[in-house]
């Protein structure tokens, strides 16, 4: 009985010795048991699972922080939306003494609104600039003269068939100066690098009518170069440097300033540069800036510059509406 007693002793023993060993040896933790019999401390089943998700979180946080450094973008940092053009009849128009309008009349001005659609312009255009690059490599021939004005005609007759920019334009301004208005008017144009804007209204005996109608696109969009002329287009003496004697300008484009030289924009030249000057000079001049299409990247800068209105007005109706609305509270 004693020696069976002794058996079952030196049995349990030895069993608890290989269960050790065992348990030791595989680095395994049971829950209760485990820490009973193993010196490994007794944890939870879960926690390998708690720490790889851990690491993964470190990880992933590590990433963004570094993506954020390199990039330069402070943390939660949102993009500004884009501001959208002012309804321009919930916006204030300064009073003025004198209103200018100010027309692009380059060749882009004759492409339709829906000129994507019509291959027939965008082939002539093409052409047009091809042709303009053998007279920049001074191979243009007479030949090359004769199809050039051949193509501006052709242009002309087709955006007016196909309600282009320029005509769209036309018709929202013939109102406006055929009305009677109590500040003097005048109208103006711009199509040509290193030339100056020219006078169409009042001019003469020429009616309103007759002065908007005889415009015709050609050439390029010399925004900076119109606005620095601006000064010169003033008829009242003094005007555009006190409060009683401010002027409102509506500037009419549909894109951006392609007559800037590259050694001049290397010096600081810009179209919102040049804005930025007029309002130095003449504190109280304020151009309102109106795209033809449905970007506001080429105008924006000249409104903000000069305490203006900038807007999209794409159709006759838009048109219409925004410069009759700022020529009748210059009144």
């Amino acid at each position: 009985m004693i020696i069976t007693r002794i058996t079952w002793v030196l049995f349990a023993v030895v069993l608890a010795f290989v269960a050790y060993i065992s348990l030791k040896a595989c680095e395994l933790n049971l829950p209760v048991l485990g820490g009973l019999i193993s010196h490994c401390p007794s944890q939870p089943l879960v926690k390998p699972y708690v720490d790889e998700l851990a690491d993964t979180r470190r990880l992933t946080k590590a990433l963004q922080n570094l993506r954020i450094e390199l990039s330069g973008i402070k943390e939660c940092e949102v993009e500004d939306a884009p501001i959208p053009p002012p309804i321009v009849t919930d916006v204030e128009v300064k009073k003025a003494a004198e209103v200018l309008i100010i027309l692009d009349d380059s060749i882009s001005m004759l492409e339709a609104s829906d000129a994507n659609k019509h291959s027939t312009w965008q082939d002539l255009f093409n052409r047009r600039a091809d042709l303009l690059g053998l007279y920049d490599a001074k191979k243009f021939t007479r030949e090359h003269e004769k199809e050039f004005q051949e193509i501006n005609k052709t242009l002309q007759v087709y955006g007016d068939q196909n309600k282009s920019r320029l005509q769209t334009a036309k018709n929202a301004i013939i109102p406006v100066l055929s009305s009677e208005h109590e500040s003097p008017i005048s109208l103006w144009s711009f199509n040509n690098c290193e030339l100056q804007p020219k006078k169409h209204f009042p001019v003469g005996d020429v009616s309103a009518k007759d002065s908007v109608v005889q415009l015709e696109a050609i050439g390029n969009t010399p925004i900076a170069e119109t606005i620095d002329f601006i000064p010169k287009m003033i008829s009242l003496g003094g005007a555009g440097k006190s409060a009683d004697k401010s002027i409102n300008v509506v500037l009419f484009t549909d894109g951006q300033d392609n007559c800037l030289k590259e050694e001049d924009k290397l010096l600081g030249a810009s179209v919102c540069s040049s804005a930025r000057q007029l309002k130095k000079a003449y504190p109280y001049i304020y151009i309102h800036s109106v795209s033809l299409v449905d970007n506001l990247d080429a105008v924006r800068c000249v409104a903000d510059e000069t305490g203006g209105i900038a807007g999209v007005a794409g159709d006759q109706e838009s048109l219409s509406k925004m410069l009759e609305y700022i020529a009748e509270e210059s009144k």
